[in-house]
C-alpha cells in the first residue's frame, strides 16, 4: 500500500512539473497551464487561440490531421520567438532594401516620370476644356392616332467654353448606376464593350450653346421607353465622350485615346495602396517591358519563404487557417 502511494505521489509531482509546451496543439491547455507558458512567453495566448478556433476546421483533412498532432505547442512558440525577433529581421530588412533598390528602383523612378508626363499631357490635350455637353431632354414621338410609341431621341446641349468650334464628333454610352457601382474602375466602365456607343456629329462651325436631337438605337429605345427624366437621372447615367474637335483650323483629338491603359487604370484607384502597388507594377510592365515588384511585396515575400525555411509545416498550417503574418 505505501508503494503504491509512493508512485502516485511521483505520478503526481511529475504531472504538475511537465512542461505543457510538449503537448500536441491537438490538445487543449488547462487555464493554469495556459498562465504558466503566457507568464514566460508573452504573446503565446493570442497564438493559442487562433490555433484553437482554426483547429477543428483543418483537421477534417486526414493528411492535415496528422501533420497536426506530430506538432507541439513548443515547435509553435519557437516558431512564434523566431517571427519577432526584432534584432534577426531588422538587419534582414535593411538587406532587402538594398536588394530591391539595386534590381528594382530604378523602374519606381522611371514609372513616376512615366506618370507626370502623361498627367502633363493629359492636361494639355483634354478636349473637356473647350466643350461642355449635356443632356436636356428625352423627347418622344408616337404614331398618328395611336399610343404605340415611334422613337426617342435625346436633346443634347453643346456648349463652347473657349469660343467658336468648327467640327464636333462625339459619342454618348447610357450606362446603369449599378455597373458604375461594381466596377473597379470608371476606365473599366466607361470602355466596356458591354455598352454600345451611339455617334453625334456638329459639322458646322457655332459660336454660342446649340441644342440638336440624335434618336436613339434599339438598345436604348428599350432602356428609355418606360422612363422621363427623372427615373432616367436615377437609375442610369449619359457619358459623352470627344473624340475630335476643330478649332481654330487645328485639330484636337481626345487625349485620353493615346494615354496607355495601365496609366488610365492607374489614376483611377484612388488612394487604395495595394490597388496603387498593382497599378505601378501593370505600367511597369506595360511600357518598359519589366516583370516589376514593389519593395513592399519584395521584403514580404522573402520574409515568408524565410518563415517557411524555418517550419514549413507549421507556416503551411497557418497559412491555411488564415493567420496573418506582420
Amino acid at each position: 500500500m505505501k508503494k503504491l502511494f509512493t508512485l502516485l505521489l511521483v505520478a503526481a509531482l511529475l504531472s504538475g512539473c511537465a512542461n505543457p509546451l510538449k503537448k500536441s496543439i491537438k490538445e487543449i491547455l488547462t487555464a493554469q497551464e495556459l498562465v504558466k507558458v503566457e507568464k514566460k512567453n508573452p504573446g503565446f495566448g493570442n497564438m493559442y487561440q487562433f490555433i484553437q478556433t482554426v483547429k477543428d476546421s483543418l483537421l477534417k483533412d486526414t493528411l492535415s490531421g496528422k501533420i497536426w498532432s506530430e506538432i507541439t505547442y513548443q515547435r509553435v512558440n519557437d516558431f512564434l520567438l523566431y517571427v519577432n525577433d526584432t534584432s534577426v529581421f531588422k538587419s534582414v530588412n535593411d538587406s532587402l532594401k538594398g536588394v530591391w533598390e539595386k534590381q528594382y528602383g530604378q523602374y519606381s523612378q522611371k514609372a513616376d516620370s512615366i506618370l507626370a508626363y502623361w498627367a502633363k499631357y493629359k492636361e494639355e490635350s483634354d478636349v473637356s476644356q473647350y466643350v461642355k455637353i449635356e443632356l436636356t431632354e428625352i423627347d418622344k414621338e408616337y404614331y398618328p392616332y395611336s399610343n404605340k410609341l415611334n422613337t426617342i431621341s435625346l436633346g443634347i446641349r453643346v456648349v463652347p467654353l473657349k469660343g467658336a468650334i468648327d467640327y464636333l464628333r462625339f459619342s454618348y454610352k447610357i450606362i446603369p448606376r449599378s455597373a458604375l457601382s461594381k466596377a473597379q474602375s470608371t476606365y473599366d466602365i466607361y470602355n466596356s464593350p458591354l455598352y454600345e456607343a451611339s455617334w453625334c456629329t456638329l459639322s458646322s462651325r457655332f459660336y454660342g450653346a446649340v441644342e440638336n436631337y440624335w434618336e436613339v438605337n434599339y438598345t436604348n429605345k428599350k432602356v428609355l421607353e418606360g422612363r422621363n427624366m427623372q427615373t432616367f437621372n436615377s437609375d442610369f447615367i449619359i457619358y459623352f465622350d470627344v473624340s475630335e474637335l476643330r478649332k481654330d483650323g487645328r485639330r484636337i483629338s481626345k487625349g485620353s485615346s493615346q494615354i496607355p491603359a495601365s496609366v488610365l487604370s492607374y489614376w483611377e484607384v484612388g488612394v487604395d495602396e495595394a490597388q496603387m502597388a498593382a497599378g505601378m507594377n501593370a505600367i511597369i510592365k506595360e511600357i518598359l517591358g519589366v516583370d516589376y515588384i514593389s519593395e513592399e511585396m519584395f521584403r514580404s515575400e522573402a520574409i515568408r519563404g524565410m518563415y517557411e525555411s524555418k517550419d514549413k509545416e507549421l507556416y503551411s498550417l497557418l497559412t491555411a487557417g488564415g493567420y496573418t503574418f506582420k
